[in-house]
């Protein structure tokens, strides 16, 4: 039941044109703020790249899925251009990603071999989480830490992960799907940052 589930406040924006996704660079660019990121893959290559960030003026989350294989004149070469300027140094966010050396790559293959992601842009919040899963041996997933931080005790589903990535065009799913996995990540970091204020002041 979708009630028992985590699911998106509003529809992500789907970004599929040269216009949109300028749009987006300018809103980002005078907007510093945490940016949730994650990707989609088909047939070993990149398909989708999500983000998320809070809107503060709005208290919500805005989110967007960008199509890595839209044909739209113009796009793939815009599309190339924004991914090296959000990992780039002259961005001002801070990128949350979730065991994000496959997407890095993924991404990296994308933008081609003359340019260069520098991996320590991004915070991988796996990483983070980890000493929170101290009971298990392997690394947390991105369900189980969304469910461990859930006040509610909604799940985590990944019933889209396998579908098809390359056809289009994408059904409403895979976008809520998609882009949920980068919107759970500002919210992961803001219930961190919760819990080692709370465990500060234990100690205090």
């Amino acid at each position: 039941k979708d009630s028992e589930c985590f699911c998106l406040n509003e529809a992500p924006i789907l970004i599929d044109a040269v216009d949109q996704l300028q749009g987006l660079e300018l809103e980002l660019k005078s907007n510093r703020t945490v940016v949730g990121v994650d990707s989609e893959w088909s047939n070993k290559a990149i398909a989708t790249l999500q983000l998320s960030f809070p809107d503060e003026a709005n208290a919500r989350l805005k989110s967007f899925v960008i199509d890595l294989l839209s044909s739209a004149p113009g796009f793939q070469e815009m599309a190339t251009s924004f991914v090296v300027w959000l990992f780039g140094r002259e961005s001002p966010h801070t990128v949350l990603g979730f065991a994000f050396r496959g997407d890095m790559r993924m991404l990296q293959n994308y933008v081609g071999p003359e340019q260069t992601l520098p991996s320590h842009r991004c915070l991988d919040l796996q990483q983070v989480m980890a000493s929170e899963f101290k009971e298990r041996a392997q690394l947390p997933s991105l369900k189980a830490c969304a469910e461990r931080f859930s006040v509610n005790k909604k799940t985590f589903s990944k019933a889209q992960q396998c579908s098809d990535w390359s056809r289009r065009p994408l059904s409403q799913l895979q976008l809520q799907y998609a882009a949920l996995d980068a919107a759970i990540l500002p919210v992961l970091l803001s219930e961190i940052r919760e819990t080692l204020t709370q465990s500060q002041s234990k100690l205090d």
